[in-house]
């Protein structure tokens, strides 16, 4: 240490800043990686029993017919939102813009978190809503999966925030 130089300051404390960073880049990564692992996971897995059956509805069918069954705005359809929010949030942790990743990942949580509420849900055009009798793995994942999001997003730095504190050095 220089006379005059306050503890704490000066080159030695760069790097210690910079490790923590990365380290907090490396857990986002992972965390951002765990998220889509268990979504994909979840596609090809059961999402709810109805009938006394829990394997007719995959998770990528509930995906895929989801988004159709909006149009009859029956309650329980419009938790599939939380499809998009949840892929706006993927989208935003990627271009590191916390506030949006934390807001549309919170928002995904809350409608994942409202189906297990639901008591029916539409499966078929007949228009003739089926008891939900219980959730499947694919449920379950697909909620780990935008829990885990959240976490990310709250771990997230934003570029900007970054870019002005190298600069302050």
């Amino acid at each position: 240490m220089k006379r005059g130089e306050r503890p704490g300051t000066g080159p030695q404390t760069e790097a210690p800043y910079e490790d923590a960073s990365l380290r907090r880049e490396g857990i986002v990564f992972l965390l951002f990686a765990a998220s889509v692992a268990a979504y994909c996971a979840a596609m090809v897995l059961p999402a709810f029993c109805i009938n006394s059956r829990c394997d007719g509805w995959p998770g990528w069918g509930v995906l895929v017919m989801g988004m159709l069954g909006l149009a009859s705005a029956y309650p329980t359809n419009f938790i599939w939102l939380a499809n998009p929010l949840l892929f706006a949030s993927w989208l935003a942790m990627l271009q590191r813009v916390r506030l949006p990743a934390i807001a549309c990942s919170v928002l995904a949580l809350g409608l994942g978190f409202a189906f297990l509420l639901a008591t029916k849900v539409m499966v078929s055009e007949s228009g003739t809503p089926n008891r939900v009798e219980g959730y499947g793995v694919g449920y379950w994942l697909w909620l780990a999966s935008i829990a885990i999001a959240c976490c990310a997003s709250l771990l997230v730095r934003s570029a900007k925030a970054t870019t002005s504190t190298k600069e302050a050095k």
